[in-house]
Formats: structure tokens, sequence, C-alpha cells
């Protein structure tokens, strides 16, 4: 019986050594791979320099109630300390349009970005970052800054 839990804690313990090494990172930001005014959460993975997140946050809003959040998923693969190259998909752009009514409407295009991300204080540590993206949708493309606070 002893030996049972002694395997038990042993195994508990390698568990927790793994996790420590990565852990749940939480940003704040401004741009498109932050689902517009948004967040980042970022999960733990056992891929060597990379990170997986998923995006939300408010990617366009109007005087007259109208909103559109962003989401979306995305990779960063780390080239050296500081800097990441970076893919996601997910909102990338919101097209406006009147009713029949003379309602305003808003509805989301979705598309891929890659990019490259700079983090001032090291991804492990809390800090600003900053990124430039290219951002194709739809037959449309477009350049990108984002700005960002991880935790």
């Amino acid at each position: 019986m002893k030996e049972k839990w002694l395997k038990a804690l042993i195994v508990l313990g390698f568990t927790t050594n793994v996790f420590a090494a990565q852990e749940f990172k939480v940003e704040l930001g401004l741009g498109v791979d932050y689902g517009g005014i948004g967040t980042q959460l970022h999960f733990p993975i056992e891929i060597e320099n990379t990170e997986i997140y998923l995006a939300t946050g408010l990617f366009y809003a109007s005087t007259n109630g109208n909103q559109e959040f962003g989401i979306g998923a995305g990779v960063n693969y780390y080239l050296s300390p500081n800097g990441a190259f970076t893919f996601y998909y997910g909102t990338l752009n919101v097209d406006k349009y009147l009713t029949d009514n003379l309602q305003v409407k808003a509805e989301a295009d979705y598309g891929a970005s890659i990019g490259y991300k700079y983090y001032f204080n090291k991804p492990s540590k809390s800090g600003f970052s900053l990124g430039v993206n290219y951002n194709i949708y739809g037959g449309a493309s477009y350049p990108f800054v984002s700005l960002g606070y991880r935790f």
C-alpha cells in the first residue's frame, strides 16, 4: 500500500514540475490578434519555444448600440528570447451595412494573420509587447500594429 502512495506522489510531483515551467498567461492589448481591444489567454503546451492562445475582444462598436466581438486562436513561435513569429486565425474585419429598416448591421470576416511580436521584458515576465501583422481575409489584406501587456 505504501508503495502505491509513493508512486502516486512521484507522478504528482513530476506532473506539477512539468507545468511549473510553462504556466497559464494572460495578455491585454489592442490589435487584430487580441480580437480588437481584448485579451489573449495563453495555455501551457509541451512544444519547446511555442505558445498557443485564444483571443477575444471588442472588434467594433457604434454609438447606436451595435457591436461585434472578435474571436480567434493563435500560435507564437519564439525565434529569440524576446521575439516571436506569430500566426493567428480569427476576426479580421467587420463589414457594416444598412438594412431595409435603416438599421446599421455588422458582419465579421475571418482570415489569417502572420507577424512578429517583440516582448520588452521577455515572454516569461510581465511587461509590454509590440507586434506587426499582415492580415489576409476574403480577397483583401492590410498591415496592422498591436500593443499589449502580459501579466
